[in-house]
Order: C-alpha cells, then structure tokens, then sequence
C-alpha cells in the first residue's frame, strides 16, 4: 500500500522529470515549474521529512534543474497578477521547504567549500528577490482593503500545517492595525518594479492639476477679451 510520503515523492519525482524535459525557451516553463512548486508546497503541509537516499537522489536532480527552476519562478514573479496572490504564497513556502529540507545536501564541487549550491542559487537569484516583491505587492493592495478577485485580508493567513517560519503569511491570531501595517506585512521601503504603480498615480494626478490650472488660464483670457468687447 502506498504511503502519502510515497505519493509525495513521486509526485516530486514526476514534476522534476517534466521540468528536466522541458526548455527554458519553453512557453509552459513557468507551469510546469509551478507544478513542482506545488508538489513541493503539498510536502510542506505534510512534513514530509526525506531519508537520506531520497535527499541525495532528488537533490541532485534540483542541482541539475535550479537554473530552469528559477527561470519559471522569474517568470511568475515579473508578470505577476493579483488573482495569483495565492500561488505566490505556496510558491515561497515550497522554495523555503527545499532550503530546509536540503540544507546539508551538497556535491561533489562544493565539499571543499562547504557550501551549498542550492542554497546559494536560490537566495541570491534574482526570481526569489521578484517573488518576495510580488508578493509584498500583493499584500500591500490587501491590507489597504482593496479587493482583488474576491481575496481579501484572510487569504495572507497562514494555514495551520504550514512552518511559523515562514512569514510571509500573516499569524491568523493576534492580527491588529500594527500587525497590518506595511513593516509587519514585510513590505520593503525600497522601490521595486512593482513601485510603478503608485508613481503611476503620481503622475496621474500632476497631470490633472496642469489640466484644470490650463483651464483657468484660458476662461480668464477669454472673460478679459470679452470686457474689452464691452
């Protein structure tokens, strides 16, 4: 009888084949590693915790695939759109679940080091920077109460089966303006491409008031003239 551990990995096992099948040119990249993040996220809310071999045989097999991994992550985090808020949410969770999960993994080229390549690759690339962006975006829309596709505050909760580490959920209990708030939502005070948005609306009212003073102007010149008329 298979075990829901034995149905987690194979589900791995099986999104690590396709995205090794796939090209980073490839239009379903962004799905098909979307696939793997969700079968890693399905392991999170289990626990999977994997034995030795199992880290090695699919460590190495995330090692020959980080690259394509990311390239998918990138894709979803740069064109990312509020109805997937909640992909975002997974899709970090699954990333933190492999760091922890193979934070002793390494290979051959990196022993001498003590590094770990999956751990350096993810932290530093630029897919995790975007995602962490898209979703302080989408958090910020939120929290102000705009509601987007039907989400609302309730959908940053943490699931209960889901690590307290990971913080880019919000804790369910305990939730106050203060927790609400853009510094404890983890909304960064740098710009980010996503920062496009509220210089947008900037503009847009600048624009409105050079309108509206250009129409002053003009009604003041036409009553001057007509008085000179009368």
């Amino acid at each position: 009888m298979t075990t829901d551990k034995e149905k987690n990995i194979r589900e791995i096992v099986r999104a690590l084949d396709r995205v090794s099948e796939s090209s980073l040119q490839n239009e379903e990249c962004k799905q098909i590693c979307g696939n793997l993040l969700d079968a890693f996220y399905f392991a999170c809310k289990a626990k999977v915790e994997f034995a030795k071999e199992e880290t090695e045989s699919l460590g190495f097999s995330l090692v020959k695939n980080i690259d394509k991994i990311l390239s998918g992550i990138l894709q979803f985090a740069y064109f990312f759109e509020p109805r997937e808020g909640p992909c975002a949410l997974k899709y970090r969770s699954a990333l933190q679940y492999v760091l922890d999960e193979f934070k002793d993994f390494q290979i051959n080229e990196s022993l001498n080091t003590g590094q770990n390549v999956l751990d350096i690759k993810i932290k530093q690339s630029d897919a995790l920077k975007n995602l962490d962006d898209a979703i302080d975006f989408w958090k910020e829309d939120l929290t102000v109460g705009l509601d987007i596709e039907g989400y609302s505050i309730e959908s940053l909760y943490r699931p209960d089966d889901i690590p307290e580490h990971h913080t880019w959920w919000l804790p369910k209990n305990n939730l106050s303006n203060s927790v609400l708030s853009p510094i404890h939502c983890g909304l960064s005070s740098e710009p980010s491409r996503h920062g496009e948005r509220e210089n947008f609306s900037e503009g847009e009212t600048i624009s409105t008031n050079i309108f509206l003073i250009c129409i002053v102007i003009i009604v003041a010149l036409k009553l001057k003239k007509e008085e000179k008329h009368l």
